[in-house]
């Protein structure tokens, strides 16, 4: 379970680089495309030099759509809490991790024991606890079509990012891992870099190194989450990925970012930490 620990571990440094970039007023769809144009910049490079360059039609399938999910993930995330209310929205994007663990039992045929369903279900209810024990600094927006619109895509699109990456395994593709993030680089930062565009939004010098930055962080990121997915189960993999990175990130927000946890968010970290437990084959 050591790719599992390490994987968690990068999925937390990865958002507390977004949480400064974001401290630091950095236009988040351009931070996220530099990242991606970056990533796909580094990983081209490596490839070609060991020629290992091999973009076959299932890497190129399944890495432009995880892409084109990945960076529809971010700018309705982004949208979605500049004019949503937080919790809601935090709620959605982190209870996308359902999604592959249903297709893990159906279409994956993976095994849960009732225990591990138990476990599931307590890591669901705990991020929400934890999501509502956080203090947003967003707005509370009165709800309506729009802002359910809004949330049903924030869960969709991050859904869909987690089921296209658990798919690398199951089509046999972990050999080509690395020409799969090439393809969903790419195609994250081509789209990305249309929708900044489309926005008129002038880059700055450091909203480019932020995202360079976070870009070579996040290929160590994704390498360390597609060798931990081929490794273990998918039932397990997102319950304990999705509280231990919520739990460390409310962690770090009270003592390092001074942001005050309350009660429902301490709940949740209890819950959360039992959920782990649970799931545990």
């Amino acid at each position: 379970m050591a790719w599992l620990a390490l994987a968690c571990l990068m999925s937390f440094g990865f958002g507390q680089l977004f949480k400064w970039s974001q401290r630091k007023n950095c236009h988040g769809p351009t931070v996220v495309t530099a990242n991606y144009l970056v990533l796909a910049a580094a990983l081209g490079v490596y490839l070609g030099l060991s020629g290992h360059f091999e973009l076959s039609r299932p890497v190129l399938e399944i890495g432009v759509l995880t892409g084109a999910f990945f960076i529809v993930a971010m700018i309705v995330l982004t949208q979605a809490l500049a004019t949503s209310e937080v919790g809601a929205v935090l709620t959605a994007f982190r209870l996308s991790i359902l999604l592959p663990i249903l297709l893990g039992v159906w279409l994956w045929h993976e095994h849960v024991t009732a225990m591990q369903g138990s476990g599931v279900a307590l890591a669901l209810v705990g991020l929400v606890l934890m999501t509502l024990g956080q203090k947003g600094a967003g707005p509370v927006a009165p709800f309506s079509a729009k802002a359910l619109a809004l949330l049903l895509l924030v869960f969709f699109s991050q859904s869909l990012s987690h089921v296209g990456l658990s798919s690398v395994h199951y089509m046999d593709l972990d050999a080509q891992k690395l020409s799969v993030l090439f393809a969903t680089a790419s195609a994250a930062g081509l789209i990305g870099a249309a929708a900044v565009a489309f926005k008129r939004h002038r880059p700055t010098r450091g909203e480019a190194g932020m995202g360079a930055l976070i870009g070579v962080y996040n290929m160590l990121n994704l390498i360390v989450i597609l060798i931990a997915l081929s490794l273990v189960p998918r039932t397990v993999y997102f319950p304990v990925s999705g509280c231990a990175v919520v739990i460390m990130d409310n962690l770090f927000a009270h003592f390092f970012w001074k942001e005050r946890l309350r009660l429902p968010g301490m709940v949740g970290a209890a819950l959360g930490a039992a959920a782990m437990l649970l799931v545990f084959p």
